[in-house]
């Protein structure tokens, strides 16, 4: 499944049947966010996150996107949302701040005992050095 369909398989006892499922989404998620986001102009955490990974998974503005992120993490701090941050970081340029939040999201990471974003932190971070 991705941002613009998916692949659906249907089997049954020994016969299958494959097909592709697309959608330009794009038009319906970027007015959203200018509906949700950009008019309103939100604090909702959420919200925010929420549209800095579309951004950056769109190669959109990263500068806003950071902005926006900024905004959730200072607003209600969750290692997910860390993670994107590092994310963002890295894909503008910003080498040490991305390891701090990366280190930020490890850290929150632990605490909910989530090994997961813990290690795909750690891998982040070695990415970097």
């Amino acid at each position: 499944m991705t941002d613009k369909g998916a692949d659906l398989t249907m089997a049954w006892d020994q016969t299958s049947a494959s097909f592709h499922i697309s959608m330009d989404s794009d038009p319906i998620v970027m007015a959203q966010i200018k509906e949700y986001v950009l008019d309103q102009d939100t604090d909702n955490p959420t919200l925010l996150y929420e549209a800095s990974s579309y951004y950056l998974n769109t190669g959109r503005d990263l500068n806003k996107a950071y902005e926006w992120i900024q905004e959730s993490v200072e607003a209600d701090p969750k290692y997910w949302a860390y993670h994107l941050k590092a994310k963002i970081e890295v894909a503008l340029g910003l080498k040490t701040e991305a390891i701090e939040s990366a280190k930020e999201s490890i850290d929150l990471a632990e605490e909910a005992q989530n090994p997961d974003y813990v290690g795909l932190n750690e891998r982040l971070i070695q990415s970097l050095k």
